[in-house]
């Protein structure tokens, strides 16, 4: 397992139409400091080689982000580290932060107008502001690399031209990914089962493994409410969760193909099914446009 993400906090300011925050069960908080270090330490035990900063939260929104960030790379100097964002609050000394700590950076801007994003984002984000601080983080010399993110839905669909001309130029990558499905959300809409089944790679390479804000650990970044979860981080190690009888239970599942009629989310998840086209768009030529590159890889093994 080369990543692994951690969430630092289950905080946001923001309330994206496509979220499932108002399902979320679990509590609005920020990891310690002492549970954060442990998830690190714990982490390059195992292998990990890149450590992603995510999860239902803002990791911006973190009083403590400058500690736990520094804790990484002033004992894993190797590491590198990635963060996820809306851009919210990142300016001043949160601006020098995430220059000097961060190696790359994945931005949420869902829009190219004041009133697309801000209707898709909601909750206190402005347009204006986080424009201003995404511009200015792009022009800085010493930055992480960036990559933009939009999500091509109904409301941002006839901006997509104009919102990658505007970013191309800027930003080191920009990627237009389709809106996935959050499995038990509410949502009836099951065409997906239509398409062509498939392996989850979670699964088989656990490198979708999170570290929840409580310590829980769920193989799936699609797993909000962590229904998923194979261990907890503060009564057992890494290792030993990771090599646990959840991960091998959850496994021979998949090898007997019975995920898909399962009760588990796994059952209501269309990444068990053809997601070919899931990334629509990219600047970077060796992601795999238009293509599932897990899918492909493990289709082909199949059939080796």
């Amino acid at each position: 397992m080369d990543v692994i993400s951690i969430e630092n906090t289950t905080l946001c300011a923001a309330n994206c139409i496509m979220c499932v925050r108002e399902q979320y069960t679990r509590g609005i908080t920020c990891m310690t400091q002492e549970l954060f270090e442990k998830c690190v330490d714990e982490s390059v035990q195992c292998g990990v080689k890149m450590i992603n900063i995510c999860g239902l939260g803002d990791p911006l929104m973190d009083p403590e982000l400058e500690q736990k960030l520094a804790y990484i790379k002033n004992n894993y100097e190797n590491i590198s580290v990635v963060l996820s964002t809306t851009g919210y609050r990142m300016n001043g000394k949160l601006l020098d932060i995430v220059c000097d700590y961060v190696d790359e950076m994945n931005i949420s801007m869902y829009g190219i107008h004041k009133e697309t994003y801000e209707r898709v984002h909601g909750g206190i984000l402005k347009y204006e502001e986080n424009k201003k601080n995404i511009d200015e983080l792009l022009s800085r010399k010493k930055r992480p690399y960036v990559i933009m993110a939009l999500l091509d839905m109904p409301e941002t669909h006839g901006e997509i031209e104009e919102w990658k001309s505007y970013y191309s130029g800027r930003a080191d990558q920009i990627n237009i990914w389709q809106l996935h499905r959050w499995p038990h959300s509410g949502n009836t809409d099951m065409t997906f089962k239509k398409k062509k089944p498939c392996r989850c790679y979670r699964l088989d390479t656990l490198e979708a493994c999170y570290i929840k804000v409580d310590g829980e650990i769920s193989p799936c970044c699609f797993d909000f409410n962590t229904e998923l979860s194979i261990g907890n981080i503060t009564k057992s190690s890494l290792t030993e969760i990771l090599n646990g009888l959840r991960v091998q239970e959850l496994r021979d599942m998949q090898e007997k193909d019975c995920l898909r009629d399962s009760k588990l989310i796994c059952g209501d998840c269309d990444q068990l099914y053809s997601r070919e086209g899931a990334l629509e768009y990219s600047t970077n030529e060796e992601v795999g446009i238009g293509q599932n590159m897990f899918y492909q890889v493990l289709t082909q093994e199949n059939a080796d």
